[in-house]
């Protein structure tokens, strides 16, 4: 069948519909409300919708322009693009099986109840912030996966956790894996990691972590982190610490860090912050002093 450039195709009807592409096509809008749609090739679309239902195949598909995700599950080993130029509002849970793969190239918004879960079992899923990307986290959660799944979220771009909430990173079982190659910015509230989670902050790196001072970790929990890249610290308004002042930056599990940011950065109007790197403690920890 050929679909006009300017149609919007809606996949509905109770979860019985099927939709399969057997050769490439553009077309304006999909909208996924339940049933599944295939495609063993490449689809490109202007906007996409999925708030229930599913997307699977071996071939990719192509977000040009606006996508809304709210809910539903997508699986296969083709990776789902969002666009330079595409803005993404993601609200729901999205499941991901088989290894499916996601790559923001645009701007993307996770709020609400949104985030990426693994399951299945069968490969690794990834979810990628491409370089030049942004992506805004207000939400409670990134990803999660169930005990026999894993699922990689990695940062070529700029990731800004934005709101004072807590956002959870993996869980206690299966194994999540963040790795920052870009600029990793936590403005408020803390980025939680779960004890089988591991964060890798990799040589040329930022991670840009604002904080209030007292006892509340920008990072918490009792996950791995291997540390590398720069550290640049900043400061709550309000918080003015004091020429020599040690606060607890970020936890992780005991034993579970290694490495150190090669590069300490401080907060304007302080000469220096020395970090203490605490492997051994329960929990392990990093503590920063400042320096005028």
């Amino acid at each position: 069948a050929t679909i006009n450039p300017e149609a919007t195709l809606i996949v509905e009807n109770n979860g019985n519909t099927s939709v399969s592409f057997a050769q490439a096509v553009s077309f304006d809008a999909l909208q996924i409300k339940n049933g599944t749609v295939t495609n063993s090739v490449n689809i490109a679309v202007n906007s996409f919708t999925q708030s229930n239902g599913i997307v699977s195949g071996s071939a990719n598909l192509t977000v040009a322009e606006m996508a809304t995700l709210s809910g539903g599950t997508q699986t296969g080993a083709g990776t789902m693009i969002f666009d330079t130029g595409a803005t993404v509002n993601h609200t729901g849970l999205i499941y991901l099986e088989s290894g499916r793969k996601v790559e923001n190239r645009g701007t993307y918004q996770l709020s609400g109840n949104g985030y990426y879960s693994a399951r299945g079992g069968l490969g690794a899923s990834t979810v990628t912030n491409g370089s030049g990307a942004t992506w805004t986290i207000t939400a409670t959660r990134l990803v999660n996966n169930d005990s026999s799944s894993s699922i990689v979220f990695v940062n070529d771009g700029t990731l800004t956790k934005s709101s004072a909430n807590n956002t959870a990173f993996g869980t206690s079982s299966g194994l999540s894996t963040f790795t920052n190659n870009g600029t990793f910015e936590v403005q408020a509230g803390s980025f939680q990691l779960g004890a089988a989670s591991t964060a890798n902050f990799v040589g040329g790196s930022t991670a840009r972590l604002t904080t209030a001072g007292g006892t509340t970790k920008v990072i918490d929990g009792t996950g791995t982190i291997n540390f590398g890249g720069t550290l640049e610290v900043l400061l709550s308004v309000g918080f003015i610490p004091s020429n020599g002042q040690t606060i607890p930056l970020l936890d992780f599990g005991r034993d579970k860090g290694t490495g150190t940011f090669a590069t300490h950065t401080p907060p304007a109007g302080y000469s220096s912050i020395s970090p203490t790197y605490n492997y051994s403690a329960n929990p392990g920890n990093l503590e920063i002093t400042f320096n005028q």
